[in-house]
């Protein structure tokens, strides 16, 4: 699978880390910061020719693109959101997935319309380090856990 992103968190996710286990190669990528940009491309070894800074341009050059990353500032998931549906792409996008019920019905309309996947996610729960908490919970590295928070 081939993915787009609009916003630095892919390049450190596990998605980037894990391109051969999970099958996935970031192709483009968007962000509003040229450094940001410019950094993430680089770490991501995306090209320059597929890097962006508007999603639009993103979403209309990049057509071997099955699936995009929305990872925005919140105000624009809704947004980039329903483009993305609309080009033809699953999308995964971070919580929350829109700001109102009216954007919600938006995206359900799109999703229903499109015929493709969409997934919100609370990627702060796939963070490694509740897997290593995990793992020192289950090898009783600190005792009987009656409760945690985090």
């Amino acid at each position: 699978r081939s993915l787009c992103d609009w916003s630095s968190d892919v390049c450190s996710s596990d998605l980037h880390e894990r391109k051969q286990e999970t099958n996935t190669q970031i192709i483009a990528l968007c962000d509003l910061y040229g450094r940001n940009r410019n950094e993430n491309a680089q770490r991501a070894g995306v090209s320059a020719s597929s890097v962006y800074g508007d999603f639009r341009k993103m979403l209309e050059k990049q057509k071997e693109v099955d699936a995009v990353w929305v990872a925005t500032s919140d105000n624009w998931h809704a947004e980039v959101a329903i483009a993305a549906l609309e080009a033809g792409k699953h999308v995964y996008c971070e919580k929350p997935m829109c700001k109102t019920v009216e954007e919600a019905y938006q995206i359900y309309d799109a999703v229903k319309k499109s015929g493709k996947k969409f997934q919100v996610g609370s990627q702060g729960c796939s963070d490694m380090k509740w897997h290593v908490a995990r793992k020192v919970v289950a090898d009783g590295r600190i005792g009987h856990v009656v409760v945690g928070q985090g």
